[in-house]
């Protein structure tokens, strides 16, 4: 399992996640958000593009943080993944 983010600050971070499963995983989300307060939702969800379904997933998901007018240099973010597979099994990497 890998679990990634690559910050281009301060652009866009690019988080990755490559897993396994003993079930054809169907569903991959991230959930992401910045810790401390800020102006952004306390948790958002995103759905990556071209998921294909498999016992192995490699995904990808690019957050402009450029939309959001930048965050300021320092601050904390965090991230998970959320994976259901075809028998409704879910798993969190964190």
């Amino acid at each position: 399992m890998q679990n990634d983010a690559e910050v281009v600050y301060p652009t866009r971070i690019k988080f990755s996640l490559e897993a396994r499963g003993d079930a054809e995983i169907r569903i991959v989300e991230v959930e992401y958000g910045v810790a401390g307060r800020d102006c952004s939702p306390d948790v958002v969800l995103a759905v990556p593009d071209h998921v294909v379904p498999g016992t192995t997933v490699q995904v990808q998901w690019v957050w402009n943080i450029a939309k959001l007018g930048n965050l300021p240099p320092g601050m904390r973010i965090w991230w998970d993944w959320h994976l259901v597979d075809v028998d409704g099994n879910e798993t969190r990497f964190v």
